[in-house]
C-alpha cells in the first residue's frame, strides 16, 4: 500500500544518506536516455542503487519524475554535453571513453554525458529538499512530543494507533522523533543487495560467452531499425564470442519509402569477428557473407517508420545565388515524396558512417555547425556521437562484404553483386578509405562510393548506368506537356561527392537513338548529351540542367543531323526563306551561333525552347 510507503518513510525508514543515494542514483538513470548508448553506465547505476542503502520507494518516483524531464530536456543535455566533450573537460571524457570497461559507459554520445549533469543537479536538489522537509517535520514532531499534552493524548489514543497501523504501519521498536530529527549516516551498505549484485555479475561474465539467441536477436533488430528507419524483421540471430561467429537468418528490412515493400532480404549473414578488443567496445569484423539477398520484394504485413524524420533543409542562399534556374524534386518528380524517403535512407546511412569534427575546418562546405545539425535532424538527439573522442581503432570496423547474386525486382532476369570494403563508425581512423562497388549481371550497372578518412566531406561517387529505357524514365517525370523527347535509350554517368548537408554532384545523361521535337518537327538523333548538376542536402537537393551546354550540345546535334535531315523544316525554324528548298545545303558552321538575320530566332534560340520542354515545363513563361 502506497501510504504504508509513506508512512514508513515519514517514520525515519530513510537516513539522509539514503534520500540522496535514492535520489541521485535514479536522477541519473533518468537522464540516460537509454541502453543501447550506455550498457555499462546503466548496469553500474543500477548495482548501485541495490547495493548502496538508498530508499528505493523514494528512487522510483524521483526516477520517473527524471525521465520525463530528461525526455523534456534532450536539447539541453545535448548542448551541456557538447560542451563538455567539446571544451575544457574534452581530455578527461576521452580517455574515459577509451579506458576498458568504461568504453561500455557511452561518453562518446552527447546527451549521456550532458545527461549525467543535469541529473546530478537534478537529483542533489531533490535529496535535498526531502531531507530538509522531512528534518523540519521530525523537529516539529519531536517538539510536540515533548511538550504538548494535548499531542501525547492523541498520539495514544486507540483509534489513532488503529487507523495510523493500517494507513502508515506500526510504530513498535521506532525511535523517536528526537531521535529521528538528529540522524546523519545510518548504514550505507545493503547486505542483501551486495550478495545479489555479486551472483549476477559472476553469472553474466560466464554467461556472456553463450548469450541467449533470443537476446541478441533483439539487440541486432533494434539497431537495424534504428538505421533502416523502418521495421526490421529477423527469425533468428547467434552469437558465438569463443568462435568469433554471427549468423543471422531470415532478415527482412522495410523499404522506408514503401512500407508495403523490403527494401533487402537476406536468407543468411554470415560474419567472422575479432573481438580480442572487446573490453574497449572495439570489434573488428573481417568479413560478411550474405547468401539469398533480394530488394524489392513485397512484405507479407506492411512494415512501420521507426526514428524521427529529418525535416529536409532547403537549398542554402549560396546555393540559390549560384544556381538561380535550379528545380527541387517537386518540380521534377511525379512521385516527389518516395524520392525523398529513398535521399532520407541515404542521408541517415551517410550520417551513421561519417567521421567526427574534422581536425581544420575546410576552406568551403559546410561548417561543423552544419554537420552537426544535420545528424541531429537525421538521427535525433539520443543517437549523436562525438567520434573525436575515440582514439586508436573504430568502435566497429567491418573489413569486407560480400553479397553475390542479389536478386531485383525491377532488373528481371538480372543479378547483381556487391562488395564493400573498410566500412567503420570512425572512419579518420582507419588507414584504408572505405569503399562500395556494386555490379550488375550485363554490366548495365556499374556503382562505386568511397568515404575517405575526412568523411564529414561527404562519399566520393562514381556511377555508370547504360541502356536505360527513356520512355519509362520519363513516366517519373512531373510534365504538363509531352516531353520532347521520345524513344531510344540513355546512359547516366556521374562522378562527385555526396553529403547530408553539401552534395555536389554533377551527371551526364547521355541519349541515344532518342527523337527530338523542335517547332513542331522531330528527327532521331544518334546522341545527345544532358548535363545536370545536384547540389545542397542530400535528401532535398537543388537540380539544375547546365543550360549553355545543353543548348551547344543541341546546336551541335542539330548541325549533324536536323539540318541534314529535315533540311526546310529546319530552315523555316531558323527563320530562313519560306521558299527554301528541302534540298538546300546545310547553313553554315556560323549560322548556328547566333541570329540569322535581324530578329529572327536562332538555332539557340530553337535549343533554349527545347530546353525549357526537357525540364522546364513546370515554369511559367514569361509574357510579351
Amino acid at each position: 500500500m502506497v501510504t504504508r510507503k509513506i508512512g514508513k518513510f515519514l517514520r525515519g525508514d530513510a537516513s539522509p544518506f539514503q534520500v540522496y543515494a535514492g535520489c541521485i542514483l535514479a536522477a541519473l538513470l533518468g537522464f540516460v536516455p537509454g541502453f543501447s548508448q550506455a550498457p555499462g553506465l546503466i548496469v553500474a547505476l543500477v548495482a548501485l542503487l541495490v547495493i548502496l542503502n538508498a530508499n528505493l520507494f523514494l528512487a522510483g518516483v524521483v526516477g520517473m519524475a527524471a525521465k520525463l524531464l530528461g525526455l523534456a530536456l534532450m536539447p539541453v543535455s545535448f548542448h551541456v554535453g557538447r560542451f563538455l566533450l567539446e571544451g575544457p573537460t574534452e581530455g578527461l571524457f576521452r580517455a574515459l571513453a577509451n579506458a576498458p570497461v568504461l568504453a561500455f559507459f557511452g561518453f562518446e554520445y552527447y546527451v549521456v554525458t550532458g545527461g549525467l549533469v543535469l541529473g546530478l543537479l537534478f537529483g542533489a536538489i531533490c535529496g535535498w529538499s526531502v531531507n530538509r522537509t522531512l528534518k523540519g517535520i521530525w523537529r516539529r514532531l519531536a517538539a510536540l512530543e515533548a511538550g504538548s499534552a494535548a499531542f501525547q493524548r492523541w498520539s495514544e489514543n486507540r483509534l489513532v494507533k488503529v487507523f495510523g497501523f493500517i494507513f502508515l504501519g506500526g510504530t513498535s521498536g521506532k525511535k523517536s522523533w528526537e531521535e529521528l530529527a538528529a540522524r546523519r549516516m545510518g548504514n550505507p551498505v545493503r547486505m542483501a543487495g551486495l550478495v545479489l549484485v555479486l551472483i549476477l555479475g559472476a553469472g553474466g561474465f560466464f554467461g556472456l560467452r553463450m548469450l541467449d539467441d533470443a537476446f541478441v536477436t533483439s539487440l541486432i533488430r533494434e539497431n537495424l531499425e534504428q538505421a533502416n528507419g523502418a521495421t526490421v524483421d529477423l527469425a533468428r540471430a547467434s552469437l558465438d564470442l569463443g568462435a568469433g561467429r554471427l549468423e543471422i537468418e531470415g532478415l527482412e528490412m522495410t523499404d522506408p519509402a514503401d512500407l508495403a515493400t523490403n527494401l533487402f532480404v537476406a536468407e543468411r549473414i554470415v560474419a567472422a569477428i575479432d573481438t580480442s578488443d572487446l573490453l574497449r567496445k572495439r570489434a573488428v569484423v573481417d568479413s560478411v557473407v550474405v547468401t539469398g539477398a533480394r530488394l524489392g520484394t513485397p512484405r507479407q504485413q506492411p512494415g512501420r517508420l521507426v526514428g524521427p524524420r529529418p525535416e529536409p533543409e532547403p537549398p542554402s542562399d549560396e546555393i540559390k545565388a549560384e544556381m538561380p534556374d535550379a528545380e527541387t524534386l517537386e518540380q521534377i518528380f511525379e512521385d516527389a515524396d518516395l524520392w525523398r524517403e529513398r535521399l532520407a535512407t541515404v542521408r541517415r546511412w551517410l550520417e551513421e558512417f561519417s567521421g567526427g569534427e574534422p581536425e581544420e575546418a575546410p576552406e568551403s562546405g559546410p561548417s561543423w555547425e552544419e554537420i552537426l545539425r544535420a545528424r541531429v535532424e537525421a538521427l535525433g538527439y539520443p543517437h549523436v556521437v562525438y567520434d573525436g573522442l575515440i582514439e586508436g581503432a573504430p568502435r566497429l570496423l567491418i573489413r569486407r562484404i560480400e553479397a553475390n547474386g542479389i536478386e531485383v525486382a525491377s532488373l528481371p532476369g538480372e543479378t547483381i553483386d556487391l562488395h564493400a570494403d573498410n566500412l567503420s563508425t570512425q572512419p579518420a581512423l582507419v588507414p584504408d578509405a572505405a569503399a562500395l562497388r556494386v555490379v550488375s549481371s550485363s554490366g548495365q550497372i556499374k556503382a562505386t562510393a568511397t568515404l575517405p578518412p575526412a568523411s564529414a566531406s561527404g562519399a566520393r561517387v562514381e556511377l555508370a548506368l547504360s541502356g536505360l529505357d527513356v520512355d519509362k524514365l520519363a513516366e517519373q517525370l512531373k510534365r504538363d506537356q509531352p516531353l520532347p523527347v521520345k524513344g531510344g535509350t540513355v546512359d547516366v554517368t556521374a562522378s562527385g561527392v555526396i553529403s547530408a548537408v553539401d552534395t555536389n554532384l554533377p551527371i551526364k545523361l547521355t541519349l541515344r537513338g532518342t527523337t527530338v521535337a523542335i517547332g513542331g518537327t522531330s528527327a532521331r538523333v544518334d546522341e545527345l548529351a544532358v548535363p545536370v548538376v545536384v547540389r545542397g542536402a542530400i535528401d532535398n537537393p537543388a537540380i539544375r540542367v547546365d543550360g549553355s551546354a545543353l543548348k551547344r550540345a543541341l546546336v551541335d546535334a542539330g548541325k549533324r543531323e536536323l539540318t541534314n535531315r529535315l533540311g526546310g523544316e529546319l530552315g523555316k525554324l531558323l527563320g530562313g526563306d519560306d521558299e527554301q528548298d528541302a534540298s538546300a545545303p546545310a547553313p553554315a558552321e556560323d549560322a548556328g551561333e547566333g541570329e540569322t538575320d535581324a530578329g529572327k530566332p536562332s538555332l539557340e534560340e530553337a535549343a533554349g525552347g527545347l530546353l525549357d520542354g526537357l525540364l522546364g515545363g513546370q515554369k511559367e513563361k514569361p509574357t510579351p
